[in-house]
């Protein structure tokens, strides 16, 4: 028996093409909804918490005073962008709305890699319609500028799983260099709020899958990574993340390196300050947001796991010219086969015969046995 196993062309790419309608049609409207909002809501746009007021661009140099990482970026980086278009409330909520625009699009890049397109595009739909990622744009607070990292790093580790589960994940300078870098920026993440230990618990999930995925399963040592030098690999980027993100807060405080990490547990505690920085109903809404794109892609038929394909199909060729047909998801156990009964006619099976003698030879010899006189000449000239 002849067993051929092939992709079905004409289903991936229609599945494709989906696919990247879905994208398209979720990224124009991200970009249409948060720009009609916000030029069609009246708002204004409010300095609640001080930020501005820092963040803006003065005759005298000064230093923002540190309350955390994540306010300190957020306050420079809104430093930065003031210088281009003027220290005016209007312009500083135009930035928040780009920030929002990016960190959408990535996350709708992210989910979809995880949890499939169409998740993906069922939570990131979530999120657009929420009033308070609406409302978020107009108070100027640290919660896009996180979120747009979070998002970046929700698209490495979809890249990292849709690889590493598909043909593992390679023993290479870029193989090592792209750990280092998810590694390092979820470490800062971390060190900035506790939504960046919730991306580290993420993380956890899509390598203990990755290992289920690789376990017993032979890998070619000499190109590809294991799924524990890969776990090794990735904690230790982690750990210098948060490290130099702790060692950064020394020279803006003056605290030693035991004393940042302490500040850092209670930092981590205070649930007042870390509201403030990025609200609870945002986080909230993050959840339910993800919730449903993992609720949709199990009712759809199976929980989607890092790097498996739409379908595969299998031909079978039997000696009769019989061609089975099963259609499979990729990734699962194959179903025993179960063989169609050749209609057509064959020729029949050759039985060898062999020829019973019923009779004595050596009787039948004798029949043939004629007297000759001696006087019978025959001439054989």
């Amino acid at each position: 028996m002849k067993t051929m196993t092939y992709r079905r062309y004409t289903t991936i790419g229609m599945n494709k093409r989906k696919s990247r309608l879905l994208f398209w049609i979720g990224v124009l409207f991200i970009i249409c909804s948060r720009i009609l909002f916000f030029f069609l809501a009246g708002a204004d746009v409010e300095d609640t918490y001080g930020y501005f007021e820092q963040a803006m661009i003065r005759m005298e140099k000064t230093e923002p005073v540190f309350s955390s990482g994540l306010s300190y970026g957020f306050i420079h980086a809104l430093s930065v962008a003031l210088r281009f278009v003027g220290n005016r409330h209007f312009m500083a909520g135009l930035w928040q709305m780009i920030l929002q625009i990016l960190w959408m699009i990535l996350f709708l890049t992210g989910a979809g890699m995880l949890l499939g397109w169409a998740a993906g595009f069922a939570a990131t739909v979530v999120l657009m319609v929420s009033p308070w990622v609406f409302h978020s744009v107009f108070v100027i607070a640290p919660e896009n500028y996180f979120m747009l990292y979070a998002a970046l790093f929700l698209v490495l580790l979809g890249y990292y799983a849709k690889t590493a589960g598909e043909k593992g994940w390679r023993e290479n300078f870029p193989g090592r260099f792209y750990l280092a870098a998810a590694g390092i920026l979820l470490g800062v993440l971390c060190t900035w709020n506790y939504l960046g230990l919730v991306l580290l618990v993420l993380s956890v999930y899509v390598q203990i899958e990755n290992h289920r995925l690789w376990k017993g399963k032979t890998i070619d040592r000499e190109r590809m990574m294991g799924t524990g030098i890969q776990s090794v690999s990735l904690l230790f980027w982690i750990l210098v993340g948060i490290l130099a993100g702790l060692m950064r807060y020394t020279a803006l405080t003056g605290l030693s390196i035991l004393q940042q990490l302490g500040w850092w547990g209670a930092y981590l505690t205070d649930f007042r300050k870390q509201g403030q920085e990025v609200g609870g109903l945002l986080t909230l809404w993050l959840i339910t947001a993800w919730a449903v794109g993992m609720v949709y892609s199990r009712l759809r038929g199976k929980p989607v796991k890092p790097g498996e394909e739409e379908m595969t199909e299998e031909r079978e060729e039997t000696n009769g010219g019989t061609e089975v047909y099963q259609e499979t998801d990729a990734g699962e156990e194959q179903e025993k086969v179960k063989f169609l009964e050749n209609p057509l006619p064959v020729p029949k099976k050759h039985v060898k015969k062999e020829i019973a003698f019923d009779f004595d030879i050596e009787d039948a010899k004798m029949e043939f046995d004629i007297s000759v006189s001696e006087k019978d000449d025959f001439d054989i000239s």
